[in-house]
């Protein structure tokens, strides 16, 4: 996980699912962040042994970033907003 990103990341996961479950959110994302390294730079070898050209790679790349982009600009920013910090 990039560190320049995780103040952003920890006041996201506060502000949808609550403190109460922060610290749950926090480790299943830094989960998900080493087992994608991990499944990204095996089939990314894995394709390039198969075909001998990184294209396929990158056209990957490009469609999971699309569908990514696509599943973050669907998350409602309103409904389900709580404060991140309770007195």
């Amino acid at each position: 996980m990039d560190y320049a990103t995780v103040p952003v990341t920890a006041s996201l996961a506060a502000s949808y699912l609550g403190m109460e479950r922060m610290g749950l959110a926090m480790g299943m994302i830094a989960a998900g962040h080493a087992l994608g390294g991990a499944m990204g730079a095996y089939s990314g070898g894995y394709l390039f042994d198969a075909y001998a050209s990184y294209s396929l790679v990158w056209w990957s790349g490009a469609g999971l970033s699309v569908i990514a982009a696509l599943i973050a600009m669907s998350l409602d920013a309103k409904s389900k907003r709580r404060p991140a910090l309770v007195a």
